[in-house]
């Protein structure tokens, strides 16, 4: 989850990745004087891991101004619709099998900004890779990752409000995340020592997560076309030997949206892909790395505000100790010149030059050839520094939805807007360090405190503090 200074050299298959990956961890860089662009590493990890999207009990209404979702699935899933077979399912169409409630695609006006978020993520995308390259200024990275950043964490706050089960991290989970994380990292570090080669395990595991995530994300996007034109569900018939159980009953059918199945389609193919190239385009592997952060959002949530203090107290912990700590760490216990002592400075930066976790476990950015690096490189910001603080951003997006007056009654989005504009004042921070000191920078040291103070000042100045430390959220709704 550090930031440092761009990594030189040409990335291949094999380039400089970020710390983390499938059993998370969070950041460190290459240090350097090549421009100011930070450089993190960071998995998804970064918080703990995503739950896969989930078919769920209806609902009749959602969140936000506007019509609500229609009876039925969650909203960011893939949208694929159980129908019950048997008594009790209700009546369906020809009474063979009662629906388990009718699904429907987004409409524009049901969620404020899904849509134009969704373009604004790839005219991001598609400007960043014409803007890139030889000429270009080496001040571009900061806005575009914090472009990307800011939009992946909305779109992962805004559809995670239509979701209708979520996993919840409690006070307790946030205790925990730093020794968890620790020993991932520390597990990823000896492999990596040990020259132990996990390409094909990871390439099955990256694709079946890429697949997933960039799934969600396109059927949400595919849906509001869908929408606009009128599309209708199909069913397709579930044999009965796979067992399939909703609600404790058989499933007998699925329902599924056509841009529903196209989406799953596509991002089967992309993810292919990404895999089979080795993640050799940096576009690709930011896109990817953008689905799976709005996914980590949509599914995770914390439970509290005391939890997001907690957690990003210790992982900001966790970031400076491996970036800043972990080699004298080693020195320490197991002596100068041992084997396990880290070759780039220390632990984070090992790992995240590994070609373990050589995945979209972060965003990329070309850097210009400079004086210090004639041959260029790119710079990193770690998936991590995007979903530990993104957790407390989607936090405030339900707390502004819950409508209970303090003074003056909660403005929608107020607290949400305060905490991103922290979000970008911590991540410009870390650039500064980094370009000040050319040296790596454990980002969650800026940014941690940037969001949770500014929530935490917002709350006190406007007479809410008591009822932001008292909102809880459900693990289902």
């Amino acid at each position: 989850m550090g930031a440092g200074a761009p990594r030189a050299g040409r990335r291949g298959p094999r380039g400089g990745g970020a710390a983390g990956g499938p059993a998370g961890g969070g950041g460190g860089a290459r240090g350097g004087r090549g421009g100011p662009s930070g450089r993190s590493g960071g998995g998804p990890g970064g918080g703990p891991g995503a739950a896969a999207p989930r078919a769920g009990p209806a609902r009749g209404r959602g969140p936000g101004p506007g019509p609500g979702p229609r009876a039925g699935a969650g909203r960011g899933g893939a949208r694929a619709r159980a129908l019950r077979g048997g008594a009790g399912g209700g009546a369906g169409p020809g009474g063979a099998g009662g629906r388990a409630g009718a699904d429907e695609g987004w409409a524009l006006g049901e969620a404020p900004g899904v849509a134009a978020a969704h373009v604004a993520l790839g005219a991001v995308l598609a400007g960043g890779a014409l803007a890139a390259g030889e000429g270009s200024s080496p001040y571009l990275g900061f806005p575009y990752f914090g472009a990307l950043a800011a939009l992946a964490i909305f779109l992962g706050a805004r559809r995670g409000r239509y979701a209708t089960a979520r996993t919840v991290i409690s006070a307790r989970d946030g205790l925990l995340a730093p020794l968890t994380l620790s020993a991932s990292l520390s597990a990823i570090y000896v492999a990596t020592k040990l020259g132990l080669d996990f390409t094909s395990l990871l390439a099955g595991y990256f694709f079946l997560v890429e697949a997933i995530a960039a799934g969600a994300g396109l059927a949400v996007a595919f849906s509001f076309v869908g929408t606009a034109l009128g599309e209708r569900a199909f069913e397709v018939p579930v044999p009965a030997w796979l067992g399939l159980l909703e609600d404790g009953e058989p499933v007998d059918r699925l329902e599924a949206l056509p841009s529903a199945a196209l989406a799953a389609a596509a991002a089967a193919a992309l993810a292919a892909w990404d895999v089979s190239s080795g993640h050799s385009s940096w576009v690709m592997n930011n896109f990817m790395a953008c689905m799976l952060a709005a996914f980590f959002l949509e599914n995770l949530s914390l439970g509290s505000f005391r939890a997001a203090a907690v957690l990003l107290a210790g992982l900001l912990l966790y970031d400076a100790f491996w970036v800043f700590g972990s080699s004298a760490a080693i020195e320490a216990l197991l002596g100068a010149g041992s084997a396990l002592a880290p070759e780039k400075g220390s632990v984070m930066m090992d790992v995240a030059s590994s070609p373990l976790v050589d995945a979209p476990t972060k965003l990329l950015f070309p850097a210009p050839p400079s004086a210090a690096r004639p041959e260029g490189g790119f710079s990193l910001l770690g998936l991590g520094d995007i979903v530990v603080p993104g957790l407390l951003l989607a936090f405030t997006m339900r707390f502004d939805e819950s409508g209970e007056p303090g003074r003056g009654g909660a403005r929608r989005d107020l607290y949400f807007a305060w905490a991103l504009g922290a979000y970008a004042l911590g991540l410009g921070l870390t650039f500064l360090a980094n370009t000040a000191t050319s040296s790596p920078q454990p980002a969650l040291v800026y940014l941690s405190p940037a969001t949770v103070g500014v929530v935490a000042l917002l709350g006190a100045a406007r007479g809410e503090l008591p009822r932001l430390l008292a909102f809880e959220v459900p693990k289902e709704e």
